[in-house]
């Protein structure tokens, strides 16, 4: 990981060990460790026997905190430690490697889906190496905790609930914290989910639940507010179901419990959970539709943004330099990709960036409107564009949002200057602010063309010696 996305280093204390965190700017929490984080540590600390654990899930790890903590407490415990967002990851390894810890697996990928291959690699279709498990029987996590992404969607969270309680061994617990107006909706989604929750504990913004597969309670049975809660009770046999095949030998958590996920995928293409879909869209994109599939967690689920729609303007213009081979950094929902899909026959489509969701909602979009399977990369960011392999591209398109102090422009051209072809086109989008910062680094580029409205601006470029023009 890149020095520079480290913004500062945090300490906290868990089970009287003193570890400590970096954090990024570009995460969520960058002052410091969380309350909500806090929290739940102080009550698992408090209420949970970790010698008892064996198997544990960190889900939405963020830089680590949580999972990090256990894993230091619980040296017996495999604790794998999940997220979508390839900086996230980056972050728990190095977190990590900096307390010690050696019994972390960390993997990007969605909640309760299994990485079957290292981050960012793409086999030759293109898959990024997941494994679909569809149900856990008696083979589970033995703890799964979560500080809950207050902007996933309530149908997430509801869906988030489900797949934990089926990932849960026989003996398991749940532990999850939320914000507080999201608390009484997490608390009925683990009741309909056919989970039991033993204990609720307020404080200020968050709340926390401990949480079991249920079971009928016996007359005499109470859980009172902040006693220790036993990892769980056996599941009703109703809800109950196969164990999931084995991970292929080269799984990087062949050792970690299978994980629910997923529904059917175009041909060719990886579908996402049902839980994740927010709806179909219509846009208008120059005058002509573009018809997506959104979900959840994404920008650009109900309007075109300033940004892809600057660019999609100067991608009209420079039709003839477009080419048949194209890269698409951090493309939302996919609206640029289909647009030009529908104008432009490509041989071969790259998506990269951060957000794994991003990533795979846009590639089924693809699919949906051409039929094209796109390669998919998951990266931490444009400093990692240079693992991408096959070839040079015709076009480059990018979605820049900058981390401040970290120098991803400059990357961003370092790669671009080794990613596109000599009559290659790369077009870049942003704020107004952010271009212009582009545009004062980016060496070995021609500026081609420019718009600009309302604070944001696109910028077309080609490699030194193109023609030059500058347009408001």
């Amino acid at each position: 990981m890149r020095h520079e996305y480290i913004n500062r280093i945090v300490h906290s204390v868990f089970s009287r060990r003193r570890l400590e965190f970096a954090l990024s700017l570009g995460l969520f929490s960058s002052a410091g460790v969380d309350a909500g984080t806090r929290l739940l540590l102080k009550s698992i600390e408090r209420t949970v026997d970790l010698s008892r654990i064996t198997q544990a899930l960190d889900a939405g790890c963020g830089v680590g905190v949580i999972g990090v903590s256990i894993a230091a407490a619980a040296p017996q415990t495999t604790v794998l430690l999940q997220d979508r967002d390839a900086l996230a990851v980056e972050f728990s390894r190095h977190n990590a490697e900096r307390n010690g810890v050696e019994n972390c697996v960390v993997t990007g990928s969605l909640a309760f889906e299994v990485e079957t291959a290292p981050p960012g690699t793409a086999d030759a279709s293109g898959d990024l190496g997941f494994r679909d498990a569809d149900h856990v029987g008696e083979s589970g996590f033995d703890l799964i905790v979560s500080n809950l992404p207050a902007k996933a969607g309530r149908p997430v969270l509801a869906g988030f609930c489900t797949r934990a309680l089926i990932a849960l061994s026989a003996e398991g617990i749940g532990v999850f914290v939320v914000v507080n107006p999201l608390a009484d909706h997490v608390a009925e989604s683990i009741r309909a989910a056919a989970g039991r929750v033993t204990t609720r504990e307020e404080g200020g913004k968050y709340t926390v639940f401990h949480f079991v597969r249920n079971r009928p309670a016996r007359s005499d049975e109470t859980v009172p507010p902040g006693a220790t809660v036993s990892p769980g009770a056996a599941f009703s046999p109703d809800a109950a179901a196969p164990s999931a095949p084995a991970a292929r030998p080269n799984s990087t958590v062949a050792s970690a419990p299978a994980v629910p996920s997923g529904s059917a995928a175009p041909p060719g293409a990886r579908g996402l959970d049902p839980v994740y879909y927010r709806g179909r869209a219509i846009f208008d994109v120059g005058g002509r539709e573009v018809t997506l599939r959104t979900v959840y967690g994404v920008g650009g689920f109900d309007s075109v943004s300033y940004a892809d729609r600057l660019a999609c303007a100067l991608l009209s213009k420079a039709a003839d330099r477009i080419g048949d081979s194209a890269l698409f950094w951090s493309p939302g929902q996919g609206l640029i990709p289909v647009y030009l899909s529908g104008r432009h026959r490509f041989t071969r489509i790259v998506l990269a960036g951060r957000d794994l969701l991003s990533l795979l909602m846009s590639r089924e979009n693809l699919a949906d409107a051409s039929g094209v399977i796109a390669e998919t990369h998951h990266l931490p960011g444009p400093e990692a564009l240079a693992s991408i392999r096959g070839g040079r591209f015709d076009l480059i398109v990018a979605d820049l949002r900058p981390i401040p102090g970290v120098p991803a422009h400059r990357w961003f051209v370092s790669a671009a200057q080794q990613l596109l072809r000599p009559a290659g086109l790369l077009v870049v989008a942003g704020s107004s602010q952010a271009m212009s910062r582009f545009e004062s680094v980016a060496v070995g580029f021609s500026l081609r063309d420019s718009k600009k409205q309302r604070g944001y601006r696109a910028m077309s470029f080609t490699l030194a010696g193109g023609s030059i023009m500058r347009a408001g």
